[in-house]
């Protein structure tokens, strides 16, 4: 065997492994937070092509039934919940009613990704339908529930049963990510920010202190008029 084989085979020193994997992990500290935020930035817009798919749902829906919305919930008539409960005690809500009526195939378009961060994933459809079509709610609750509001500031029972699609106006937000405290907040690690879709389908993503400074004041359904005219402000940009 000739010397120059035999340097070629010489074996790496403990200082010399060291010190790659130092600079290794130089290099994953450095490049983690932009995969981390591209990864983020592509679940934006998974969310914002959910909200599209959704509204062509409602869409379909509403030509399909006299311009109507699907129904809420009538025991929680003045309640936020309203806007996003899918499904409660053997009957459909909401984007619920939207796949028991078969518009759509499956719940996934009405879970935002980015809530696999904490435990809403528990209690939306996504996760409750099993292989044969039931939904199978988690103990201790009683309903499953979208990512996404559906008209925010039309909640309510009886005034959702009088709204038609063509009497809209385009700075309602028609969809958009939930409004929640800091934990069920999908969008709050890079600033806070939502996906609103107005009735034209239009889609922005904005980031807004004020409206977050009003959600993390208390529980929203108290301050809902001041949280809707801070939307509509944001709408209106």
């Amino acid at each position: 065997m000739n010397n120059k084989y035999v340097c070629a085979m010489r074996k790496f020193t403990l200082l010399e492994l060291l010190v790659v994997i130092a600079i290794i992990g130089i290099l994953l500290t450095l490049l983690l937070p932009s995969l981390s935020r591209a990864r983020y930035q592509t679940r934006i817009a998974v969310c914002a092509s959910n909200l599209k798919q959704t509204a062509t749902a409602f869409t379909s829906y509403s030509v399909s039934n006299d311009g109507k919305f699907p129904p809420v919930l009538s025991s929680f008539n003045s309640n936020p919940w309203t806007t996003y409960v899918m499904y409660e005690s053997g009957k459909y809500y909401n984007m619920g009613k939207l796949q028991a009526d078969g518009i759509v195939n499956g719940a996934e378009i009405f879970f935002c990704p980015q809530n696999e961060a904490n435990s809403q994933e528990l209690f939306t459809l996504k996760y409750n339908t099993n292989s044969s079509g039931n939904v199978v709610i988690p103990s201790g609750d009683s309903r499953a529930r979208s990512s996404y509001h559906f008209l925010m500031e039309n909640m309510g029972y009886d005034k959702r049963k009088k709204i038609r699609l063509s009497q809209l106006e385009n700075d309602t937000a028609f969809l958009m990510d939930k409004l929640n405290h800091d934990e069920n907040t999908a969008h709050n690690k890079w600033g806070i920010g939502w996906n609103f879709m107005r009735p034209d389908t239009s889609i922005k993503f904005i980031k807004s202190k004020k409206v977050w400074d009003i959600v993390v004041a208390g529980p929203i359904g108290t301050k809902w008029t001041e949280t809707m005219n801070a939307v509509h402000e944001l709408l209106s940009l």
